[in-house]
């Protein structure tokens, strides 16, 4: 009979194997105390996945707003032009390429052009080279 306060459950031995090792390896003096952790950290999980929900509803949403906003932009501007912009969206609101092209991104390292006469060593460092 468990002393008063408390309650004796059965798990099998190799779950018991588990909680002890998890026990070890986090510091906990007994297996109430890992239980007691591990249902812990799961409620906050589950608050977690809430937020996490919440958080792509609102993204989603987010996105069709700004979908709207660019469209009807795009139709303004095509109102005080009188000519069709070229985008990435027909005005009949086909989608003719979802991601605009973008410039490519200079490569790691790389420095804006130089002039041929900035060969001068810099402080520190080799000197530039002109990269085309």
């Amino acid at each position: 009979m468990p002393r008063p306060g408390y309650a004796s459950i059965t798990i099998r031995a190799q779950v018991k194997e588990k909680l002890e090792h998890y026990a070890a390896r986090k510091g906990y003096a007994t297996l109430s105390d890992t239980i007691n952790s591990l249902l812990e950290e799961a409620e906050c999980c589950h608050k977690l996945g809430e937020k996490l929900q919440a958080v792509e509803q609102r993204l989603g949403e987010l996105e069709t707003t700004c979908r709207k906003t660019y469209l009807a932009l795009l139709r303004l501007l095509e109102e005080l032009t009188g000519s069709e912009e070229e985008g990435p969206e027909s005005p009949a609101g086909a989608v003719e390429d979802e991601h605009p092209a973008r410039t490519e991104p200079r490569p790691r390292g790389a420095v804006a052009s130089t002039s041929s006469t900035d060969t001068q060593p810099r402080r520190g460092r080799e000197p530039r080279e002109n990269i085309e």
